[in-house]
């Protein structure tokens, strides 16, 4: 099943990179989305390109949207059980990465994650 990133705006990344097995933009992507499985909103938000050029009342408004998000993926799905990363197009300093998010009810949805990279690293637009 396929499913354009449903809460495109609200994945944003941290804002030193997370540690991933390679700097390539899905290992990286998926880096960042695993810290939605440990539970790690704030550090989730943080990475976003822009993060400290916004209000701290926008970035609390961000955090209870992606908490908001987790919890309703668990109620429709039982949780993520895996992140795993298929494969990213990249074209400059902007990539699409693609990730499949495997659920606890068997059910599989590839999410394109959009990434900027800025500085030599890869951040969540």
């Amino acid at each position: 099943m396929r499913l354009c990133l449903f809460a495109c705006p609200l994945f944003v990344a941290c804002s030193s990179q997370p540690e991933a097995t390679d700097n390539t933009a899905e290992a990286v992507a998926k880096a960042y989305c695993d810290y939605l499985l440990r539970g790690q909103y704030r550090d989730y938000v943080m990475g976003r390109v822009d993060y400290d050029s916004l209000p701290s009342s926008y970035v609390e408004q961000l955090v209870a949207n992606v908490k908001m998000m987790v919890r309703k993926q668990q109620r429709r799905h039982g949780g993520v059980k895996e992140i795993e990363t298929e494969h990213a197009d990249v074209d400059g300093d902007q990539a699409m990465a693609y990730l499949l998010f495997h659920y606890d009810d068997g059910i599989t949805k590839r999410v394109m994650v959009p990434l900027m990279r800025k500085g030599g690293l890869w951040y969540l637009r």
